[in-house]
């Protein structure tokens, strides 16, 4: 305080009786030094929340205050509100909850997850476009798709059912009674009337795209047979053969047997196969794709 005092007595009998000087004052229990060093060393003496980094007189304050306070539960679960301190708790319980496998949603139990599954149309995505049904299975969908509905043997479409598949046939044009079977015209056979030139074939077409991808895209209805070309045949041996389009054989032989197919449009070549072109050793009866 910088005040003069008559002699040394007198000074220290000063600082005995003042608080002068003492400028190092604990927050914690109120206690005061005027040496900065006794200050710091007292303060290591009180413990500290891990958490919100508050001190505390002793460690059963510091208890009171982890019993009595939420300081520090900072992993909250959203599902049911519950909170830890620690994340390793907070995970093991995360783990608890059942998850929904489509929408990836969490739910409190069981019970709740099954709800949900009752109510919403989550996980819903494989439709059928032409009656609109819907599942969450993708092998309940194809099977669907091949067994459910009727489709024109002419033109390859679906249809919701054997009343509108008759309409389609009886006022559409997709039938076209003049063909005939002469080279260069396209005529109507059954898959299984034209004969594999190969007994073996690629599992891809020359553009790239994979036989069998093809025939489950056709199955599903993501595409549709009109979309392959039309393949070339011709008459040898008082059989039809496939003098192009050994691979689109495959794929309609193999819908002809789900019963999806009945007919295919055909075009009729005049050539004849050479025998390179002729490498079937079973008479054309089947065709193994090559990986």
């Amino acid at each position: 305080c910088r005040r003069l005092f008559k002699n040394v007595s007198a000074l220290e009998q000063h600082l005995r009786d003042s608080r002068c000087g003492y400028d190092f004052t604990c927050d914690v229990c109120d206690l005061s030094w005027r040496d900065v060093a006794q200050y710091n060393d007292h303060m290591t003496g009180h413990p500290m929340c891990d958490h919100c980094r508050r001190l505390f007189k002793n460690v059963s304050a510091l208890e009171q205050h982890l019993r009595d306070s939420w300081c520090g539960y900072d992993f909250t679960c959203d599902v049911c509100d519950r909170s830890w301190r620690d994340e390793a708790q907070y995970n093991d319980h995360m783990t608890g909850h059942p998850m929904c496998e489509y929408c990836r949603r969490m739910f409190k139990n069981d019970s709740a997850l099954e709800q949900h599954l009752r109510d919403s149309r989550c996980g819903y995505d494989f439709t059928c476009d032409v009656c609109d049904l819907s599942w969450r299975e993708e092998a309940q969908y194809k099977d669907h798709m091949i067994l459910g509905h009727p489709m024109s043997e002419y033109c390859q479409q679906l249809f919701n059912n054997d009343t509108t598949l008759q309409e389609h046939v009886r006022d559409s044009q997709c039938i076209n009674d003049e063909s005939i079977q002469k080279p260069g015209n396209l005529i109507c056979l059954r898959p299984s009337q034209v004969h594999f030139s190969h007994d073996s074939i690629s599992c891809r077409f020359s553009c790239g795209r994979r036989v069998r991808g093809t025939l489950d895209e056709i199955v599903c209805g993501q595409t549709c047979v009109r979309e392959l070309p039309v393949m070339l045949v011709t008459q040898q041996h008082g059989k039809w053969w496939a003098f192009t389009g050994n691979r689109r054989l495959w794929v309609f032989q193999q819908l002809e047997s789900m019963g999806r197919v009945e007919r295919i449009w055909v075009k009729v070549t005049s050539r004849c196969l050479k025998r390179r072109q002729w490498t079937t050793t079973n008479g054309g009866t089947s065709a193994i794709l090559r990986d």
